[in-house]
């Protein structure tokens, strides 16, 4: 890089850690319950090694029982150890990989995927990267997601560098950062194995030759090499696809989703279809949600989710780009498009990507699931700069005077995304869907703690919410997250190593009914405004309330 270009390239990577890091934390405001498990647990790793069930350094969290990925927790450990149980020591690991992935995607993407005569094109599309409100989204919170992407990138890097310069090192790099990238997060089980084995497929030859050269020169390294794999792969297995990972897959997999189970599979048992015809149907399901990812709502308006349903609201990608994404994806099948690549073998991967990088989320139980389908972030993005690149170059060889009118067109357009974007991120995003971050529970757990003291019991009601009684969350871990209760006593206590409960000291955590609860001695009641009967509360018994964003209320405090 000459000194423009590194200018250029700085810039680019303070803009991607200002909109990753500036006020982390407390944008998005508070944690998730998956934030609050994460934080909580590496908490509990560092205090006591051992998670919130007593089980010492696990390979599987059981957490809340989803079974979550061992990494993200081990790497919140020394920022938890460093600045405490805080919001931006939880979130400080995503966003710094989200960082890197930044950095590693032009680096990747200069060296592998584009022509060397078109070095343009890996700045255009890592600061599409860096503004990316699908990539910026999940960078904010605890999402494993990013980490997993992160490191499949990183595992893809070595693979290519292999394929161009054959040796065991890089190869060596390859294994160790893909076997990080699969504990990393579930969905880069799906994606990772298959893209490095379509890869090696395509390249078996010079696997081939690599393989007999390495045996008759350097035969001890490559036994060891083997051996060194066939363990990993056996520890993979065993902790990681049967035993628990066994468990949350079928937690997740698409045969359990609403839609199938509610509605498609009662009219199969009503028409008496046998069990081929079913796994038929189920086959057809999987494809039509497959299919999903690629049309354009995903893109233009719902992919976020940033608004409540049926309200226009943020795609994955800002609507500017989606034209270029379209076109991009068109020249990638022409010999002119692939003329930007630096091979052949560069389009492949980009198509493969681009395929392989939906089909976990599609094989799971939701439809258009951004997280699960982040893998395809890369093939993404590099074909929204080619088409970009591409306009450009055409204006600028056919049309050179509207070649101005492109770039303060198209910075326009991007100036009036970002904007929307900010404004459904910070304003409509906590405004409707606050119930869905835990809003409020912070306020009320630290208010509660300071006066439990003073009572028999403190019952906590787990279910909250705008929409009534459906919404059920983990409020013991706010209340450990957020208070100074001794984890290795919590996790000594009979009530938690009998079974499932989460009780500790007088914390009682249930469903709050009122007229089936012991009344005798001074309580204490932490729940929605719906969990108590509003004949039988005065005013004076409400000691705190906190109020969603919109004015209504989401938890109070109550005693007897």
């Amino acid at each position: 890089m000459n000194k423009k270009n590194k200018i250029i390239f700085f810039i680019l990577i303070i803009l991607a850690f200002l909109v990753r890091f500036l006020f982390l934390s407390k944008i998005p405001q508070g944690l998730t319950q998956d934030e609050i498990a994460i934080g909580y647990n590496a908490y509990s790793i560092l205090k006591t090694g051992k998670d919130e069930w007593g089980e010492f350094l696990p390979f599987n969290f059981k957490s809340v029982g989803d079974f979550k990925p061992p990494l993200l927790i081990y790497l919140t450990v020394p920022f938890v150890a460093l600045l405490g149980k805080t919001e931006i020591a939880t979130r400080l690991p995503v966003a710094l990989f989200s960082l890197f992935t930044v950095i590693l995607f032009f680096f990747f993407t200069r060296k592998h995927i584009f022509s060397r005569k078109h070095p343009s094109l890996a700045y255009l599309s890592t600061f599409l990267l860096a503004l990316s409100p699908w990539h910026i989204f999940f960078s904010r919170s605890g999402f494993e997601a990013i980490l997993g992407l992160f490191l499949s990138l990183l595992c893809l890097y070595f693979l290519l560098n292999f394929f161009e310069k054959p040796n065991l090192k890089e190869l060596f790099f390859c294994l160790i950062s893909g076997f990080i990238a699969l504990i990393s997060y579930h969905s880069t089980k799906v994606f990772l194995p298959l893209v490095c084995l379509i890869l090696l497929s395509f390249n078996f030859k010079q696997f081939r030759k690599f393989i007999i050269n390495q045996w008759k020169h350097n035969q001890k390294k490559l036994i060891l090499f083997f051996i060194f794999t066939i363990l990993l792969i056996g520890f993979f297995l065993k902790n990681y696809i049967f035993g628990p990972g066994l468990i949350r897959a079928k937690m997740t997999f698409l045969s359990v989703d609403y839609e199938y189970q509610r509605i498609i599979l009662p009219q199969l048992t009503y028409n008496s279809f046998g069990f081929v015809k079913e796994k038929i149907i189920l086959f057809l399901f999987w494809f039509k949600r497959y299919l999903e990812y690629f049309l354009p709502n995903f893109y233009l308006y719902s992919g976020l989710e940033l608004v409540t349903k049926n309200q226009p609201g943020q795609g994955v990608i800002y609507s500017v780009e989606y034209i270029f994404l379209f076109l991009g994806t068109l020249l990638l099948l022409t010999k002119k498009g692939k003329s930007y690549f630096k091979n052949k073998s560069s389009v492949r991967f980009i198509l493969l990507c681009l395929l392989i990088g939906f089909l976990p989320a599609s094989l799971a139980n939701n439809s258009q699931h951004a997280l699960r389908s982040l893998n395809a972030i890369p093939a993404i993005y590099s074909i929204i700069g080619l088409g970009l690149y591409y306009s450009y170059q055409f204006i600028k060889q056919h049309i050179p005077k509207f070649k101005i009118l492109l770039i303060l067109g198209f910075s326009f357009f991007l100036f009036i995304d970002v904007i929307k974007f900010l404004d459904l991120y910070l304003v409509h995003y906590p405004y409707q869907l606050s119930d869905y971050r835990e809003y409020g529970w912070k306020e009320i757990t630290i208010f509660s703690q300071k006066i439990a003291p003073q009572y028999r019991n403190v019952y906590v009601d787990h279910r909250f919410g705008k929409e009534g009684q459906n919404t059920y969350g983990v409020p013991y871990l706010f209340f450990l997250f957020y208070g100074d209760f001794n984890p290795e006593k919590y996790n000594s206590d009979s009530r938690r190593l009998n079974g499932d409960s989460s009780d500790y000291a007088n914390f009682k955590f249930e469903p709050i009914n009122w007229f089936g609860l012991d009344h005798v001695g001074k309580n204490l009641y932490v729940g929605s405004p719906w969990s108590f009967p509003k004949d039988q509360i005065t005013s004076e018994q409400i000691l705190y309330r906190v109020y969603y964003p919109d004015g209504t209320v989401a938890l109070m405090v109550v005693e007897d």
